[in-house]
């Protein structure tokens, strides 16, 4: 049987004091489930991947852990007459150098980086190390600044990472931990194939707009961020077929809508 191997990038920590141990992060147990939401590109469907630990032992030195893992792979349907994927495997992954820090996901950045660690409600209060980038414009060198974090959670894994950049179309890279199962406790929602639902010919209208922008085939629920041209979020709502985007000032905006299937964007103009 191969293994998946995973190594550590000790000169990407170096010049933050915090940390989290990589044999801290790969704690698992048999049984822990961990759910995922991969997506590169903005109109891409994402995968969803779902592990179940099956068994974990440790090599003789101690200094490897190795797991069994069962795997389930979905991606959505692309189109209305495109077919889903589906897979399904067993595998093995492997940690070493356990006592170094985790790696984390690095995106390009020009603004400060923020390096935390906390207790996380969003899962069940698992402790989390966390980068992100400032959020404020006047912190960054970006005519478009991006946004981006990047997560390692205790015995949950990681690096778990979303990059949102508003000046590429937009494009959006994510992997996302979206459901956890852990020691008889659950965080999140685990999502089926059966619960997704197929968004692919969701569409704006008018484009240009000046008051009422209009949303179709959009078919889930979920919440919704307007961004403008430096990155700053303007408007927040839940999503409804209508959004009264009357206020906003002539420009260049963002559409992001959000749903426990994924994130949509498009891109508007008010006048």
């Amino acid at each position: 049987m191969g293994y998946i191997f995973f190594f550590l990038l000790i000169g990407s920590v170096t010049a933050f004091s915090q940390s989290m141990q990589v044999g801290t992060i790969h704690d698992y147990a048999v049984g822990d489930v961990f759910q995922t939401r991969s997506n590169s590109g903005s109109n891409n469907p994402p995968l969803y991947q779902t592990d179940t630990i099956l068994n974990r032992y440790s090599s003789a030195d101690l200094d490897t852990l190795f797991y069994t893992v069962q795997r389930h792979h979905f991606v959505p349907a692309a189109c209305p007459t495109c077919s889903p994927n589906f897979s399904r495997s067993t595998i093995t992954l492997a940690y070493t150098n356990l006592t170094s820090p985790g790696a984390h996901f690095s995106a390009q950045s020009c603004s400060t980086i923020v390096d935390t660690i906390y207790n996380n409600s969003d899962y069940c209060g698992l402790q989390t190390w966390e980068r992100h980038s400032t959020s404020d414009p006047a912190d960054s060198n970006c005519f478009e600044p991006p946004y981006w974090y990047s997560k390692f959670i205790a015995g949950a894994g990681g690096p778990y990472y979303y990059d949102f950049n508003p000046s590429m179309g937009p494009y959006v890279t994510e992997h996302k931990l979206i459901y956890l199962k852990k020691g008889g406790i659950e965080c999140g929602t685990l999502i089926t194939s059966v619960e997704l639902t197929n968004n692919v010919n969701f569409q704006i209208y008018p484009n240009p707009v000046s008051d009422q922008l209009n949303l179709q085939g959009f078919h889930s629920s979920g919440v919704y961020k307007i961004f403008n041209s430096i990155g700053e979020t303007v408007v927040t709502g839940v999503v409804e077929r209508q959004i009264d985007v009357s206020k906003l000032v002539p420009g260049s905006y963002i559409i992001e809508l959000n749903c426990s299937t994924g994130s949509l964007f498009k891109r508007f103009i008010k006048i």
